[in-house]
């Protein structure tokens, strides 16, 4: 499982690129797609409000595809609601958040996730031994929050963070590459010829 900063950081990508789709910047925008790719984990909330943290963590629909589509398709109503422009650009992006989220998850140590429900209960894992998982107590709410800031936590984020950072500098250097302009293209065919 990867720990929240890891999600946090999909959603900065995310971020990167809904600034190519249009968007506005600033810290709303980096904040809600954060927010999106840390979605599927509120499934904890219920159970910490019940003292049992692990009791609806990884439930059926909080983590899989069918949640991603449902949260995209709730996403893609909130520019209706705020009488703003639609565009299907941003329901791909959401919908891309909310998985990766899952992916991520299914590719960390633990039980796995139920990638495909509700066509199937199964849980899948994968894992490749490249992700350190998070180590956390579940047998209360306190023991649950002690062991979120452990030794062995603090270094799975600073981990996620060496891994994830150049793949981020990467995909942020290849979103402000602008392609060639349709002018460019059209010159470059041209013999220059310099005296």
């Amino acid at each position: 499982m990867a720990s929240p900063v890891g999600h946090a950081l999909v959603g900065y990508l995310g971020y990167q690129i809904a600034l190519r789709l249009g968007g506005e910047r600033g810290w709303l925008l980096l904040l809600l797609c954060v927010f999106a790719a840390n979605v599927p984990d509120l499934d904890f909330v219920p159970g910490f409000f019940m003292n049992a943290p692990r009791q609806f963590h990884r439930a059926a629909l909080s983590h899989s595809l069918g949640g991603a589509v449902v949260f995209m398709v709730v996403a893609s109503c909130v520019p209706y609601l705020r009488k703003r422009t639609y565009r299907w650009q941003h329901s791909l992006l959401y919908f891309s958040l909310y998985a990766s989220h899952v992916v991520l998850d299914c590719f960390g140590r633990g039980r796995g996730v139920p990638l495909f429900w509700p066509l199937s209960s199964t849980m899948y894992g994968i894992s490749l031994g490249i992700l350190p998982g998070l180590t956390l107590d579940y047998t209360s709410r306190e023991t649950f929050l002690a062991s979120l800031v452990s030794y062995h936590n603090l270094r799975v984020i600073g981990i996620e963070i060496v891994m994830m950072l150049p793949f981020i500098l990467f995909i942020k250097a290849m979103l402000t590459v602008r392609p060639f302009s349709r002018r460019f293209r059209r010159n470059s065919a041209k013999p220059c010829i310099q005296r």
